[in-house]
Formats: C-alpha cells, structure tokens, sequence
C-alpha cells in the first residue's frame, strides 16, 4: 500500500483525509516521524498549501498532501481569509473565533451575511506541485448551534436555511459538500491518473 503523507498533525483532519483515500496508508507528520512547524505566511490559501506539500516532500520524497483553509466573509472583503485560524492568535479556540464573527455580525442582515468556506488541497509527487480548490458558499448564521462541530461549522448555514447550519450535519452529509471533500475530490482524480 503506498504511502501519502498528510503535513499536518491534527487529528480530525488526518481522520477525515483517511476516508477518502482508503486505498493509501495516510500518516499525519508525527506518524511519519516528522517533528516540524510549517510558517503559514502565505497571501493566499494555494501559497500556504503549496508550501507545506512541497517542504514535505523535498525532505521525504513522499507523496505528500497539505491544505490550507479558512472562511472568507463578503461584507469584510474576504475577511478573515487566510488569518482564519490566527485572527485571534495562535492559541485561540474554535468557539472564541465564532463568538467574535458574531458580534462583529450582529447588525448585519440578509445578503450582508453571505461567506465562502474555502480549501485548497496541494499534492506533491514526483517533484511537482499541484493545488485544488474547493468552496462552500453561504451566510453566517445568527449564533452558534449544532452538536457536530469543526471549525466554522456552527456558524455557517446549510444552504442558506437559518434554522440549519453545518454542525447539524452528520459525517456523510458534510463529505458531500464541504470546501474540503470538493478539493480532495479533484486531488483524488489527479492521483488516480
């Protein structure tokens, strides 16, 4: 079974990445026995992703995987984009960074609200760099609910239904549709060729 190395050491995204290519030995960095922190300087999502699977691959010579993603907010001009998980600093939470999207929010209505969930998946093989993108389109919702929370979740709506948001989602549903699973989708074709 050949051998993909997810660069990253979070374990709900390693999880997620294994479903989608049951036919590879997915490791995370830790696993692979790497112990290092990859800068996220990037401007862009695709140079932060691209970044990470090439380093990665130039110390291994592995097929390698990385992403970057973030939730991008129309009304702030793409805010926070590809600060998403250090607008707050480094060692912020998940739900601190909600909370702070919705106060920031809470006078806006309607189309003011819409937001792009995006993620951009790099492959490096062989020597060559590639990226994938993948959006979810939507509007932040008004507070936070839902029990199946990762990320931006519990903040953003399923198909612009107030009464529903991402976290209501079991696994199967959000795999269908989230920014991640549309980019690893085309990672997947890629790999296949």
């Amino acid at each position: 079974m050949k051998t993909i190395i997810f660069a990253s050491n979070n374990k709900d995204k390693i999880s997620q990445i294994k479903k989608y290519f049951p036919n590879y030995n997915v490791v995370g960095l830790r696993e692979y026995g790497i112990d290092i922190d990859i800068p996220e300087d990037a401007d862009t999502f695709e140079g932060n992703a691209c970044f990470k699977a090439k380093t990665i691959h130039d110390m291994t010579g592995e097929c390698v995987l990385a992403d970057d993603s973030g939730i991008c907010i129309d009304y702030f001009e793409g805010w926070p984009g590809v600060h998403t998980h250090r607008f707050l600093g480094e060692n912020s939470t998940e739900h601190q960074r909600n909370q702070y999207i919705l106060e920031k929010m809470k006078n806006l209505s309607g189309e003011d609200r819409t937001c792009r969930i995006v993620c951009v998946i790099a492959v490096a093989k062989n020597g060559k760099v590639k990226s994938y993108k993948g959006e979810y389109i939507s509007r932040i919702a008004t507070k936070e609910f839902g029990e199946n929370t990762f990320g931006f979740d519990d903040i953003v709506e399923f198909r612009n239904d107030p009464t529903k948001n991402l976290a209501c989602l079991n696994d199967e549903e959000k795999l269908k549709i989230n920014a991640r699973s549309l980019a690893l989708q085309q990672a997947i074709r890629a790999l296949e060729k």
